[in-house]
């Protein structure tokens, strides 16, 4: 399947156009069991969690709302991939991404909700808790987690990333770490998504639109 890339909407300043409002969660998938004895409950937690955002676009003048319009009817509905960097994935670590070296995932075979990594500038603050980063799996999609505490590099360039969510696909040792725009490979949420609403006082020229849309794991 084709993965296309999100397209540019440049504002007259020359900066992307991003959303004006946008919401992203990490939609967990569990399973629960309730005893028909004493009611208690037992959940565990499933390896399909994906990541779900609304993205919300002000009125824009046709010259963009077109581009946008005519991304999602090529995307087909729910047919459709493609790769985004959310605009809430944004650092709040200090260390600027050009100081972080040349990171790595090091190691094969990984699994679980952490992940083992080198190739950072040696003894330097690295993430904090919430901050985000992708790598491209083995299949070619670009896979997107959040790193849940705040991490550094030893002395040796090294660290281990406590993410979420947990790894799908061992990822291949010596892959790129992604830090400054992560991405994840979405999808539309419903084949009814890409309403582009006209504004009837700027005489139906400008059009505004919400995308809700998910991550593709498959």
């Amino acid at each position: 399947m084709t993965i296309v890339t999100f397209p540019s909407l440049p504002m007259p300043n020359g900066l992307q156009r991003l959303p004006s409002s946008a919401t992203l969660r990490l939609m967990a998938a569990t399973q629960s069991s309730e005893s028909p004895f004493d009611g208690s409950v037992q959940t565990i937690a499933m390896p399909g969690a994906k990541w779900h955002a609304v993205l919300t676009w002000p009125p824009m003048p046709p010259d963009v709302w077109r581009v946008l319009q005519a991304f999602v009817t090529r995307l087909g509905g729910r047919a459709g991939r493609f790769r985004y960097t959310h605009p809430m994935t944004w650092r709040r670590s200090p260390t600027p991404v050009l100081s972080l070296g040349a990171p790595v995932v090091s190691g094969g075979g990984q699994s679980g909700a952490t992940l083992v990594t080198a190739g950072w500038t040696a003894s330097t603050a690295l993430f904090k808790a919430g901050d985000f980063c992708s790598f491209v799996d083995p299949a070619g999609r670009d896979r997107l987690h959040q790193v849940l505490a705040d991490v550094s590099s030893n002395g040796s360039g090294a660290a281990t990333l406590s993410i979420a969510p947990p790894l799908r696909t061992p990822p291949a040792s010596g892959v790129a770490i992604e830090c400054a725009a992560p991405k994840a490979v979405w999808m539309l949420a419903s084949d009814d998504q890409g309403d582009f609403g006209q504004m009837a006082a700027s005489g139906g020229a400008r059009a505004s639109v919400s995308l809700e849309i998910i991550e593709a794991l498959v």
